[in-house]
């Protein structure tokens, strides 16, 4: 027999996903009143008490691209008593993930799109000057620098061909000494957790330990990475944009030397074998991209190998065969733990 309130019935979840999506049907104060009782039977369910159900009707809505009810319901539960203090101080981070997803389904030309990253923007920065201790910090941190690289690739394509961006060149500025920071202040948290400093049988505290290091090593991919695209976002034959793309170089050789993760590694050097070639290190960008390759197991035989370093050194891009399916491989590479 299903319950009141027993959200994990699918004749419940369907009504309270056709009503909250009738946008056409129903007036916004209705809907929201709505959102109200549903969240309220969602959250005294028995079956899901345990199991964070603020969150859980949070990702329901987020699920289902209702951003702005989202919105609103977050509004709501700043108020309530009966929220975990841990859930309410993640609100206001929640709030900017929420207004990021949503300028992330328009185009750049809408005009709306600005606007919701200027709040996605004033809502994580705002949880990170109030969160110093946060467990989600690091990931807020990230964030962010997501979202900067998101508006500088928006300049970037905006701008014509070789004449370069210096607004797409101050935003990958801007999230290169964001990651950069948030390397110094997670190596000073990994610093803390190391090895004895722990008790491995405290689950909760090695997961964080391995959270902290993937956070870590994913702000110096990133940082490496805005080094990289601020340089290809100067002026073609600036001296500034060639400084750039060896001080990437240079960045993504040592994490490539240093990381453990394999994930972290081949990305590393895929990304370096590129700069590689941009710089003319024709011979090492090939080396690189059939190590990559050889990840795949992908085949280059001499001919193909002879035909990308006849591309390479007339300064045409290199090609590689069966290069997407590499990439995805890499994105799908397990993580070693370090």
């Amino acid at each position: 027999m299903v319950k009141c309130g027993d959200m994990s019935c699918p004749l419940v979840q369907s009504l309270m996903l056709f009503c909250l999506r009738g946008k056409n049907r129903m007036s916004r104060a209705l809907r929201l009143m709505l959102l109200s009782i549903f969240s309220v039977l969602f959250c005294a369910s028995p079956a899901v008490l345990a199991e964070e159900p603020f969150e859980r009707f949070l990702q329901k809505l987020r699920e289902e691209q209702l951003f702005d009810l989202a919105l609103d319901y977050l509004k709501q539960q700043s108020s309530r008593t009966d929220v975990s203090p841990q859930f309410k101080s993640s609100l206001k981070f929640e709030e900017g993930l929420l207004h990021y997803q949503s300028a992330s389904r328009l185009g750049f030309s809408n005009p709306k799109r600005s606007v919701k990253l200027n709040d996605a923007e004033n809502a994580i920065r705002e949880f990170l000057n109030k969160g110093k201790q946060h467990p989600r910090r690091g990931e807020a941190r990230l964030k962010l620098g997501e979202l900067l690289l998101s508006r500088a690739e928006e300049a970037k394509q905006s701008a014509e061909p070789d004449a370069g961006s210096p607004e797409a060149v101050k935003f990958y500025d801007d999230a290169h000494k964001l990651f950069e920071a948030t390397i110094k202040e997670l190596a000073g948290i990994l610093e803390e957790l190391k090895g004895a400093r722990i008790d491995p049988n405290d689950q909760a505290k090695v997961a964080y330990r391995l959270k902290i290091r993937q956070d870590l090593r994913q702000a110096q991919l990133l940082s490496a990475k805005s080094v990289e695209e601020r340089g290809r976002s100067r002026q073609a034959k600036s001296p500034q944009r060639t400084a750039d793309l060896k001080q990437s170089l240079k960045m993504f050789s040592e994490l490539y030397s240093k990381a453990q993760m394999v994930g972290v590694k081949n990305y590393a050097l895929f990304y370096r074998s590129a700069i590689q070639e941009s710089l003319g290190m024709n011979d090492d960008a090939i080396d690189g991209f059939q190590r990559v390759a050889d990840v795949a197991s992908v085949e280059v035989n001499s001919t193909q190998a002879l035909r990308f370093k006849t591309l390479a050194k007339a300064g045409q891009a290199v090609a590689l065969a069966n290069i997407d399916a590499v990439i995805e491989l890499i994105k799908a590479s397990p993580s070693a733990a370090e």
